[in-house]
């Protein structure tokens, strides 16, 4: 297990909390039941929907068990 000293979110860029933002947004957390993506579905950018996998895993990780 890692220690941290100081709260790692104080570290992060303002560009990190964006991506958090618009991740949550596209759950459906901050635009209604359905989600939503920053523009066309179709033209989100690679770099974007693999982020939101990523973020979405490691969201999972960290989630306890239900089994």
């Amino acid at each position: 297990m890692e220690r941290y000293y100081a709260n790692p979110r104080y570290g992060l860029p303002e560009w990190a909390y964006d991506m958090l933002r618009l991740w949550r947004q596209y759950q459906g957390g901050g635009m209604g039941g359905s989600g939503h993506m920053p523009e066309l579905v179709m033209e989100q950018p690679a770099i974007m929907v693999e982020a939101f996998d990523i973020m979405s895993s490691a969201e999972a990780e960290l989630k306890p068990d239900k089994t």
